[in-house]
């Protein structure tokens, strides 16, 4: 719930080491960093250095494509992202921007075309709501577009922020989704599309 956002609390640097290096010694593969949106963090660039040199083999990069991220790609910090997950929650800006906010749906398309440029990976991720229900195809389209590697789409189940239900489509119209996505043919090979 919005509870947990009132915080406002950053982990510090030495919390993360230890975390990577249990991770490591646990052999992990990747980690992600997510948030709210990690960019923000005061030391990411340092944390990011911090997974690759205890030797975690790849870092994920979860991000709303703001400003910071924006900032961050165009530093040093780069050279330790392998993969990043723009989320996006609609195909438009009318639709994303009412969840995200105002400005976010043409920050996270400039974000994406960055990535694009940079040849860096990246996978575009949304959450399916009442009102981007019947926005799939539409969805399809911008991954195709995009360029991204995969459309990961996601159940938004009630719970934390969500529970009072309003943000979910019941299960039947989910597994009706998730058969239209298994039925789409990405005119791009090297496009997945996941539920």
């Amino acid at each position: 719930g919005d509870e947990y956002f009132a915080v406002g609390a950053d982990m510090d640097i030495v919390a993360v080491g230890n975390i990577l290096r249990w991770a490591k010694a646990a052999n992990v593969k990747d980690v992600a960093f997510l948030g709210g949106e990690p960019s923000l963090h005061p030391e990411i660039s340092k944390i990011l250095e911090l997974s690759r040199s205890v030797g975690i083999p790849a870092n994920r990069f979860i991000t709303n494509g703001s400003r910071p991220f924006v900032k961050m790609m165009l530093s040093s910090a780069a050279d330790y992202i392998d993969w990043v997950y723009v989320s996006l929650d609609g195909p438009n800006e009318a639709s994303n921007d009412a969840v995200r906010g105002r400005g976010t749906f043409s920050q996270a398309m400039r974000t994406m075309a960055l990535l694009r440029d940079k040849a860096l990976p990246f996978t575009v991720t949304t959450s399916i709501t009442p009102s981007s229900y019947n926005q799939l195809t539409d969805l399809m389209s911008l991954a195709e577009l995009s360029g991204c590697k995969t459309l990961n789409i996601h159940w938004v189940s009630p719970t934390g922020r969500a529970r009072d239900g309003s943000s979910s489509v019941t299960p039947q119209k989910w597994l009706e989704l998730c058969d239209q996505v298994r039925a789409y043919k990405p005119t791009r090979p090297d496009l997945q599309v996941q539920c």
